[in-house]
């Protein structure tokens, strides 16, 4: 399953509505033809509620009939999965440990094109390293420093040169922030270069 961060400016609107009421930034796509209804009852803080969206009509309703009551008071013994119609997308708030991970959008791949962003500039291999370890680990840990940079040079043989030029790169093209973490363009970049 393809991952791909969005941005909310843009989220289509009829997908937004799904949770009217959900004001925060984390948006994400996940390309599928089904997904498996887990979590639709409160345990530990935790609860995912799911909506089907229809993407010409803006329509939406509950992504399932099923009860959202645990099993043991009567609800179902297994997650149910659904098939995604096509022309639908399920959105899904989830709540985990008290704690909003945002919307997650499970789209067919052939209904993804209106929530593509836009393709950006070619990343080179050295950017993608950048991305890759910048994504993977801290740069400082237990009095350890450029930890990134290190790890970057004894799997990939990257020199000093080329990682900062690589990283000053990267952050002209948003793939970085000014801090220097990853941006969701940059998340997106490594979800594509890991799908090839």
């Amino acid at each position: 399953m393809r991952h791909i961060y969005l941005e909310g400016k843009d989220i289509p609107e009829a997908i937004k509505a799904a949770f009217h009421d959900y004001s925060g930034k984390t948006f994400e796509a996940r390309v599928c033809e089904s997904v498996q209804l887990s979590g639709m009852y409160w345990d530990g803080g935790s609860r995912s509620s799911y909506r089907a969206v229809d993407l010409a009509t803006g329509k939406v309703a509950s992504a399932t009939s099923d009860s959202t009551l645990p099993p043991q008071f009567g609800g179902p013994m297994s997650a149910p999965t659904v098939q995604i119609p096509p022309g639908v997308v399920i959105v899904e708030h989830c709540i985990f440990c008290d704690k909003d991970m945002g919307l997650r959008i499970y789209v067919r791949p052939e209904d993804m094109s209106p929530l593509l962003p836009s393709g950006g500039d070619a990343v080179t291999d050295d950017e993608a390293t950048v991305i890759e370890y910048t994504c993977a680990l801290k740069n400082t840990y237990g009095g350890r420093k450029e930890i990134r940079f290190t790890e970057a040079q004894a799997k990939t043989g990257i020199t000093r040169e080329r990682w900062d030029a690589a990283k000053e790169a990267c952050y002209r093209k948003g793939y970085l922030n000014k801090a220097g973490s990853v941006t969701n363009k940059g998340r997106n970049v490594r979800e594509m270069r890991r799908g090839k």
